[in-house]
């Protein structure tokens, strides 16, 4: 009853309604977010994959069978696609390094107004070849000389990752940190500016940065702290007597990838996360819908989710209650075993079993 309660639904895509464990379950998921929405509930899909625009998001939404508007699909998705491009208007970014594999991350520039960027893919979504050589001194020089202007850099999920590629952005990152701080200035509990710290100064009113980089200070943004990304499940015929069947399958995540620019531990750069569990995500759904926010009132609104460090810790940082289904990311088994962390309100098997 008191789920029933909540006028907004802020559902994690991937593990409550697609890419599911049993994917038998998805018709009935499906029935019961369109219940949701006949009941007048607003119900909103997030996601921390940035290779998908809104607009591409909002297709996905209603190829899954949820009865809403193309315009109504659209203002209730959110991604990380957006919240980067979002992120980056609301500092003044004009010319971002992006790495990216699909073009997600360009169209939502693009719609902000943002388009002075430097993609390691065209506009279409190839990859660019400058980008796909091997990594030696003379490519790294040539392509930073190409943008020597760039005042950010962007951490997509990128599936054509290239040493290249993360070795350009660890050189703007280091070349520009030797000579500044962070943009928000040192944590003085330790000199530098840690990203727990950055974080939380945003969410208590750091809106007032510079709009241009201090002395060439970059801010630099990754699309998720996510160590691993689900692709899909294996079939339930898939070798059965190996026990691989409906199984997630994984890569590596957006958080993982980031890991691999080139932070100085000397300098006080840091990337902030625009995905969940972050502030930003959350300063995202809070803020009112003329600041490009969705405008979630977080007192009576339920995440949706079904991994803890994700979507259960973003429903704990915004004070809202939350279900953990057992469809995707979480097992029965890792929730016995968990110690510490996020704890949801409710665990079901899946968003089948709500109504």
């Amino acid at each position: 009853r008191t789920f029933l309660k909540a006028t907004t639904y802020i559902c994690s895509w991937y593990g409550v309604v697609d890419r599911l464990t049993r994917a038998e379950t998805q018709s009935k998921v499906i029935e019961n977010i369109n219940e949701l929405l006949r009941r007048g509930k607003r119900v909103i899909f997030v996601s921390n994959n940035s290779q998908w625009s809104r607009k591409t998001f909002a297709k996905e939404v209603l190829a899954a069978g949820i009865k809403m508007t193309q315009d109504e699909a659209i203002k209730n998705v959110l991604n990380t696609a957006f919240t980067c491009a979002w992120f980056l208007k609301q500092r003044g970014k004009q010319k971002p390094f992006v790495i990216c594999s699909a073009s997600g991350i360009v169209e939502e520039l693009q719609t902000l107004g943002i388009k002075n960027y430097v993609a390691t893919i065209t506009d279409d979504g190839k990859d660019r070849p400058e980008y796909l050589q091997k990594a030696t001194k003379e490519a790294i020089q040539n392509c930073v000389q190409a943008h020597s202007d760039v005042d950010s850099v962007v951490m997509g999920w990128d599936f054509h990752l290239t040493v290249l590629k993360v070795a350009v952005a660890s050189a703007y990152i280091r070349w520009s940190a030797d000579r500044t701080s962070s943009e928000c200035g040192p944590d003085p509990s330790n000199g530098h500016l840690s990203e727990e710290n950055a974080q939380r100064q945003l969410s208590i009113g750091c809106r007032s940065l510079p709009s241009t980089p201090k002395n060439g200070s970059l801010l630099v943004v990754k699309c998720s702290s996510d160590l691993g990304g689900i692709l899909g499940v294996t079939p339930p015929d898939f070798l059965p007597d190996k026990g691989f069947e409906n199984r997630p399958i994984m890569t590596a995540g957006n958080g993982l990838m980031a890991e691999m620019l080139g932070f100085d531990k000397n300098s006080h750069a840091v990337a902030f996360d625009v995905g969940k569990p972050s502030e930003l995500m959350l300063e995202a759904l809070r803020r009112p819908f003329a600041d490009d926010g969705y405008g979630v009132d977080f007192t009576s609104a339920v995440v949706i989710g079904d991994i803890i460090e994700a979507d259960i810790a973003m429903a704990q940082k915004g004070g809202m209650k939350s279900l953990l289904v057992l469809s995707g990311r979480t097992t029965h088994e890792m929730l016995e075993e968990q110690d510490g962390g996020a704890i949801p309100t409710w665990v079901l098997d899946s968003l089948a079993d709500v109504l």
